[in-house]
C-alpha cells in the first residue's frame, strides 16, 4: 500500500511538472508568434498541449512501472531517477516533435504557416492540430514500450 502512495505521489507531482512546464514553453512560443492570441494560434497551443498530454499519459505507464518495480527492491532514489527520466525524456520529445509538426504541415500546404496563424487562417490551424494530435496517438505507444525496455526487470530463464 506505502508503495503505491509514493507511486501515486511521485506520478502527480511530476505531470504537474511537466504540463506546467510545457504550457509555460508553448505559451511564451505562441505569444511571439500573436499577442494578443487569436484563434488559430489557440487551436494550434491546445493541440500542442493534448499531444503533450497524451504523451504523458503513455509515459506515466512506463513511470508507474519503474516506481513500483524499484520500489519493491527497495531502491526509491532509482525509482523516482527512472521516473523522472522517462517524464523529461517524453517532454522533450513533445517539445520537438511540435516543432517538427511545422515542417510536416508546412510540406502539405503552399503557405506559410506562421504568417497563416497570425492572420487567424483557422483551416490550417484546425489541419496543424489534427496532426499533432493524431500522430501523437499513433507514435506515443511506441516510446513507451522504448522507455519500459530500460527498466532492468530480471531475464526469465525460459
Amino acid at each position: 500500500m506505502i508503495h503505491n502512495l509514493l507511486n501515486l505521489l511521485c506520478l502527480i507531482i511530476l505531470g504537474i511538472i511537466y504540463i506546467f512546464t510545457f504550457a509555460k514553453v508553448q505559451n511564451a512560443f505562441f505569444s511571439k508568434i500573436s499577442h494578443p492570441k487569436n484563434q488559430a494560434t489557440i487551436i494550434v497551443y491546445i493541440a500542442s498541449i493534448s499531444a503533450a498530454c497524451v504523451n504523458l499519459i503513455h509515459i506515466s505507464d512506463a513511470a508507474s512501472d519503474a516506481m513500483l518495480f524499484f520500489l519493491d527492491h527497495d531502491s526509491l532514489i532509482k525509482g523516482i531517477f527512472y521516473s523522472l527520466a522517462f517524464f523529461t525524456s517524453a517532454w522533450v520529445f513533445s517539445f520537438l516533435f511540435f516543432r517538427a509538426s511545422f515542417f510536416i504541415v508546412g510540406s502539405l500546404t503552399p503557405e506559410n504557416e506562421v504568417d497563416e496563424l497570425i492572420k487567424n487562417n483557422k483551416e490550417i490551424a484546425w489541419l496543424h492540430a489534427l496532426i499533432i494530435v493524431a500522430l501523437t496517438f499513433v507514435i506515443s505507444p511506441a516510446l513507451s514500450k522504448i522507455a519500459t525496455s530500460f527498466i532492468p526487470y530480471p531475464a526469465l530463464p525460459f
